[in-house]
């Protein structure tokens, strides 16, 4: 009898092991998405007479806090951070420090809450309390974009606010009223009192709420901002009343929801709504960075270089202290930016030694800005290796050394039709033989001499410019012979050979583009998909804009009121309450076809 219950006690398990396998294993559900769901605070959010010193905000499932000390921003900020940690499924914050009389404060916990699992956001949470008797319910809010290029800061942006107006009060006070903006710009600062305020905004690059750094970006509002319950109200009708006009559903007001409140006397106690005036604010570097040489290099015996960090304001002078040389010694070379500054020496004695002693005075700034003259003392050593020595004079030996030299064309390449031929040399030029320079048009076998200028670089005198008028389609050929191009040092170029072809006209495309309500000089950039600059135009009145010989493409139209009329973007300063100069960007899809014109209309207006 036990034996056969046994075997029917192993055919079981077969059976159910069979059954088992069949039916598989369970998969778990479906992945959670969802963010943890607060069910309880102590105290209750928005309470009101707040005079604890512990926060718990307890969640239905357990979570985890990212970065708590960067996400949590406090409004008014505390001079102490509060304690905040978790217990089980609760988030515990403990205030160290005493709280204002009469205050609205907001506890937004920004992207710190996730839950513990699959990290799921519960994003810009607040939590309010009044350490008064009612709580403060007017708000404002916008979008900060960089002023350069209309984008948001990719670095965290604090707006401000505060309750005293002097111009120094960033440099030395943390503000009343704080908020962090969302990477997409957006900033919403809520429970603010009616009131006088001085709005600010900052890049803090070392979190301490104030402006001491000179690399901090920068935003403000030229003149204090009146907070009433009236003007709100006044905002919210004009934004319900345009929106009406337009029949537009893309304008809204900002009414977030929040628990009962009291808007003081103004509102009565059944509104339900939270309500804020927006306003736009473009941040920008000041003019701060301090003057100062960065580099300098000797890498050729014949050549010294100096490297600004920014563009100098007066003239370099040097003095030499190990040599004895004649007035004209060099040939200076400054680059367009004018942060680069390069001197050729002309005296073989000179540069023949391996250390050059020079006493420079040149401008830099102090700590407050201001220009003052520096003197400095540098020995520049052209040292190079015994046997990279030796190794160039077997080359010599074998080959005569000839001078760097550079044409921009590709042999076989193909040329645009609007576009010089622009030549560069290695060092600056002596002297020039045209007849050494050929150009030929070919067809078939057949070369035919063609005429040219040379014209050299309004700013840079090692480029020249070979300028034809090219035939669309044509195939020419460019033979320069040795000696066309000879140096101060007497060395000339090599053989340059490069057969090429022009470009026919139905590649390229053109925009015609109409300005309309052009009250003063503008500078209009054109600048492809990845906003490189193409091309750049300095325009001060109504009427068409060409941009022809374009490669077929999408392109970006950037326009930047030039109120200085200097032909570029200028930054603001803060405390001479000047806002950088205005940018704005064509709002279409620009989409250049080959041999199309596209025409185009840009009213500054809209």
């Amino acid at each position: 009898m036990h034996k056969y219950e046994g075997i029917l006690f192993l055919l079981a398990v077969v059976l159910i092991y069979g059954s088992c396998a069949k039916i598989g294993s369970p998969t778990g559900g479906p992945k959670d998405e969802t963010a943890p769901e607060i069910i309880a605070t102590v105290p209750e959010n928005y309470s009101k007479s707040f005079t604890q010193k512990r926060i718990e905000i307890e969640f239905n499932e357990f979570i985890q806090l990212k970065n708590i000390n960067r996400e949590l921003v406090i409004s008014p900020p505390l001079k102490e951070n509060p304690i905040v940690r978790i217990r089980k499924k609760s988030i515990i914050v403990d205030l160290e420090e005493k709280l204002r009389d009469k205050m609205t404060y907001t506890l937004n916990f920004g992207q710190a809450i996730a839950d513990y699992n699959e990290g799921n956001m519960l994003e810009n949470y607040e939590f309010v309390f009044s350490t008064g008797e009612y709580i403060d319910s007017l708000g404002v809010s916008g979008m900060i974009l960089n002023a350069f290029d209309r984008k948001p800061s990719e670095e965290p942006v604090y707006v401000m606010l505060y309750e005293v107006y002097y111009d120094s009060v960033p440099y030395k006070e943390i503000p009343l009223y704080i908020c962090k903006a969302s990477k997409d710009g957006t900033f919403l600062i809520n429970n603010i009192r009616p009131d006088t305020f001085k709005v600010f905004a900052l890049k803090d690059k070392n979190f301490n709420y104030l402006y001491d750094l000179p690399d901090e970006h920068v935003a403000f509002m030229n003149s204090t901002f009146i907070l009433t319950a009236e003007l709100v109200m006044d905002y919210i009708d004009s934004i319900r009343l345009l929106k009406d006009t337009l029949a537009i559903d893309t304008l809204t007001i900002d009414e977030t929801d929040t628990t009962e409140f009291d808007l003081q006397d103004t509102l009565p106690v059944e509104v339900r709504k939270q309500y804020s005036v927006a306003f736009d604010l473009y941040m920008f570097p000041e003019d701060k960075v301090p003057q100062y040489m960065k580099d300098n290099k000797r890498t050729d015996p014949k050549k010294i270089e100096f490297y600004f960090n920014r563009p100098i304001t007066d003239t370099l002078i040097i003095e030499p202290l190990n040599f004895e040389p004649d007035d004209n010694w060099f040939i200076f070379e400054k680059f367009f930016i004018g942060d680069t500054l390069v001197y050729w020496i002309k005296d073989s004695l000179i540069y023949q030694q391996d250390t050059l002693k020079l006493h420079l005075t040149y401008q830099v700034t102090d700590s407050v800005m201001n220009y003052i003259t520096y003197d400095d003392t540098l020995s520049l050593v052209f040292a190079e290796a015994e046997s990279k020595r030796r190794r160039q004079k077997d080359e010599e030996e074998e080959k005569e050394e000839s001078m760097g030299f550079s044409v921009g064309i590709q042999r076989g390449g193909i040329h645009d039709i609007y576009r010089k031929i622009k030549i560069t040399t290695d060092h600056p030029t002596a002297a020039i033989d045209l007849l050494k320079i050929h150009l030929f048009m070919r067809e078939d076998t057949v070369e035919y001499p063609q005429q040219f200028k040379i014209r050299p670089d309004s700013m840079y005198f090692r480029k020249y410019y070979l300028d034809h008028s090219w035939e669309e389609a044509m195939n020419y050929r460019l033979f320069i012979e040795p000696g066309a191009f000879t140096g101060i040092y007497g060395l000339s170029n090599d053989t340059i050979d490069i057969p090429f072809k022009i470009q026919t006209l139905d590649h390229y495309g053109k925009i015609l583009l109409t300005m309309e309500n052009v009250n003063q000089q503008v500078v209009i950039q054109l600048m492809n998909d990845n906003e490189k600059l193409i091309r750049s135009k300095i325009h001060n009145q109504n009427g068409i804009v060409e941009f022809p010989f374009l490669e077929p493409g999408k392109y970006k139209l950037k326009l930047i009121f030039d109120d200085n009329r200097n032909g570029k973007w200028d930054t603001g300063r803060y405390l001479a309450r000047i806002q950088p100069e205005r940018v704005i960007y064509y709002a279409g899809e620009i989409n250049v076809r080959a041999n199309w014109d596209l025409e185009m209309k840009w009213n500054l207006e809209d």
